[in-house]
């Protein structure tokens, strides 16, 4: 998470401000208690991210079982969060539980509503939306939002794969998984794929998500 990840930096960027203005003030106190006051505030910060991912992973382990209940679990911890950059992250998690068992409607609501909570559109917003869009017969409106987070990141080819699947041209499928296949091992799933498909694999219907639950969509993870 990115709270998370900053909490190193931010500890060694204050305390060296902060040992600078003491030494300038010749004030080895005003050290020690501003130092215990600004990691007091950055372990309580932290503590704070840590209960939050605790709570997605509650999300997660009910899903493994019932995603339907994981769902309204995610409506209840919606209804009583008023933070934006959480309820972002429970609205991705609940239109990408949605979309799972081809909720396509729900799914591209809560999507919707994701994105509108910032001016910024992420990569993961762009990615979200073309999902729902191809499978409401908007395959241009699509593609443009695969080439937008493509653009972003070419991670993001694996879903241009995916959308040239759902319409049927393995010939470009396979084309966009090649543009990353053999480049990296973390890219491995690509090449499978793509023996997949030349072994006469049967078409995804839907995107597979490649965002862990857990991390906002920060990372990509082999599938399972």
């Amino acid at each position: 998470m990115k709270r998370l990840k900053s909490v190193s930096i931010t500890c060694f960027v204050v305390l060296i401000a902060i040992i600078t203005s003491c030494v300038q003030d010749n004030s080895l106190q005003d050290l020690l208690d501003t130092g215990r006051e600004t990691f007091n505030e950055l372990a309580e910060n932290q503590k704070e991210n840590q209960d939050w991912r605790h709570k997605l992973a509650e999300i997660d382990n009910i899903a493994d079982t019932n995603i339907s209940c994981a769902i309204s679990y995610t409506d209840s911890m919606l209804n009583l969060n008023s933070d934006d950059y959480q309820r972002k992250q429970l609205l991705w998690i609940k239109g990408e539980l949605s979309y799972e068992i081809n909720e396509i409607s729900r799914a591209y609501d809560s999507f919707q509503m994701a994105e509108n909570l910032e001016k910024k559109i992420s990569p993961r917003d762009n990615i979200n939306m073309a999902s729902c869009l191809v499978l409401m017969d908007q395959e241009a409106e699509s593609l443009d939002r695969i080439m937008k987070a493509i653009d972003v990141n070419e991670d993001h080819y694996w879903y241009l794969g995916n959308y040239y699947e759902i319409l049927k041209d393995k010939e470009a499928a396979i084309e966009a998984y090649s543009v990353l296949a053999g480049s990296n091992k973390v890219y491995e799933y690509y090449s499978i794929r793509i023996d997949e498909l030349e072994n006469d694999s049967s078409f995804y219907s839907k995107f597979i998500f490649r965002y862990t639950r857990l991390n906002g969509g920060l990372v990509l993870v082999p599938m399972n």
